[in-house]
């Protein structure tokens, strides 16, 4: 028996359900269960699945979505939750640190930047900005919660 990782999920409220789904975005498994250790996909307009078919979205959010939670996985940075926004803007949530990616642009380089400095906020609440970071420009800013 072959079992494909899970990258993350979305939930469907009309149905009460959760659709888990691999590296290729095909939905692998529904369930009225959170399993622990996957992150939460928030903000695709998600209202029905078919199981082991893809998430009905958009292929260049789906292609975007689904390079991103790879890559988290690969370095063990999976967060609680990730958030797709209207403007077409990923962040992420650790407990009580959003990191706000901004576009899918150098998602690789932002993610191994963020794999330095989140063991630096432990027990902090709030922000970090990696949104405008580039190889270019080197700043990156944090925003604690009052």
């Amino acid at each position: 028996v072959y079992e494909k990782g899970l990258l993350g999920y979305v939930t469907m409220d009309s149905l009460g359900q959760n659709a888990y789904f691999d590296k290729d975005g095909i939905v692998v498994e529904t369930s009225s269960e959170i399993i622990e250790g996957i992150p939460k996909i928030q903000g695709l307009p998600v209202d029905s699945v078919v199981l082991y078919e893809q998430l009905p979205i958009e292929s260049k959010v789906l292609k975007n979505l689904l390079s991103l939670t790879q890559t988290l996985k690969k370095y063990e940075l999976v967060p609680d939750s990730i958030s797709y926004g209207a403007d077409k803007t990923y962040s992420l949530e650790y407990g009580t640190i959003q990191v706000l990616l901004g576009t899918a642009e150098n998602f690789g380089d932002k993610i191994l930047r963020m794999k330095e400095i989140l063991p630096k906020l432990t027990d902090m609440s709030g922000t970090l900005h990696l949104e405008s970071w580039t190889e270019h420009t080197t700043d990156i800013t944090f925003e604690k919660n009052e």
